[in-house]
Formats: structure tokens, sequence, C-alpha cells
């Protein structure tokens, strides 16, 4: 989990593990290898990227969750239930052929698409940059839940909400692009 005020530096940091920038200095290494050694199309395949403001295709809602991928019904049909999206879709004259872009959709729906887009792609590497911030309380507990159950991945949850990191292994504290603090969660919650 990576927590920081406004400003400090998070998204860089999310930035710099997909090759968004180049580090000025130093090396970004995933597993000890270095990204830049990684051809670019490579890692964006083992890595998936949430931001916090997700632009949709200009595609079908279908296209804009499993793309690049082909559909397979099952993965996209966990996808949408995982991300409360069902009801939504189905409420749609035209479902999830329906355009993305013309859909009536809130930005909470909009992350749900972009979170479902995460799931049916089930990289290796996830990383959730304020990915949840526009969801009530109930459904980003639940996603989080969801989120929470992956298995044999790396994610990387960036976000405002210390709750959102209570269940992760450790905690990058940012201040002012600096680490203030990182550690094991447990240990960082207990000291005040």
């Amino acid at each position: 989990g990576i927590i920081g005020l406004p400003g400090s530096g998070k998204t860089t940091i999310a930035d710099l593990i997909t090759k968004v920038v180049r580090p000025r200095q130093g090396n970004v290494l995933i597993n000890n290898c270095d990204i830049n050694k990684l051809n670019t199309y490579y890692l964006r395949d083992i890595v998936t990227y949430v931001p916090q403001n997700f632009e949709l295709l200009d595609a079908s809602i279908e296209e804009n969750i499993i793309y690049p991928l082909s559909l397979d019904e099952y993965k996209y049909n966990d996808s949408l239930n995982k991300c409360h999206l069902k009801d939504k879709i189905f409420s749609l004259s035209n479902r999830d052929e329906t355009n993305a872009r013309k859909a009536e959709f809130t930005n909470a729906d909009i992350q749900k698409i972009a979170l479902a887009n995460a799931f049916y792609k089930d990289s290796p590497i996830m990383i959730l940059d304020d990915a949840t911030s526009k969801l009530d309380a109930a459904t980003e507990h639940d996603i989080m839940s969801e989120i929470y159950k992956l298995k044999n991945k790396i994610t990387i949850i960036i976000s405002n909400r210390i709750t959102n990191l209570t269940k992760c292994d450790k905690i990058l504290i940012i201040n002012n692009g600096k680490v203030a603090e990182y550690g094991k969660t447990e240990e960082l919650l207990e000291d005040k």
C-alpha cells in the first residue's frame, strides 16, 4: 500500500513502474529485474494500471471490460459480479453492447468498468491508483475485499484512505516526494 497527501508523489511511483516516466537517477526493479531492460509491450502485458480518472474507449461496454483480450464469458461475468456492474448494464436497452462513452455513466460507474477490466485482464501485477475513490463506502468495501482475495499477484494499492490499506502486507508513507515511513502494516498501525 502507498499513502500520502495529494502531490506527495504517489502517482509518480505508478508512472515509474509503468514506464510512463523514466527515472532521472536510480532504477525501478520488479522482483529484482530492472524494468528498463524489459520490453515495454511485455511490461504492459504483465502490469495492469487503474488510475483514478479512467478514460473509456469509444466502444461497447463489453469491449471496454475485455480490452485488449478476447471474450471469455466466464471471466467477463465474474468481472461484472466483482464490480457490481450487472444491474447497471442490464438496465440499458442494448445492455453490454451499449457504447460506453454514450451511456450516462457516473464517475463511480466508470471506475467500476476500469476495475472490471483489471479483474478481467488478471495480470500478475496490478496497480490501483485511488481506483475506488468515487465509489460509495459499501461498494468500495466489497471491491476491496475482492482485490484482497487475489492470489499470486503483486498488488500495489495507492489510496488516500488508510482503511483501504489495512490488509496490505506493507505500507509506504510518502511526504513531499520522500519516504516518511515504510514497513509492515501492523507495525505502522501500532506506531502512533
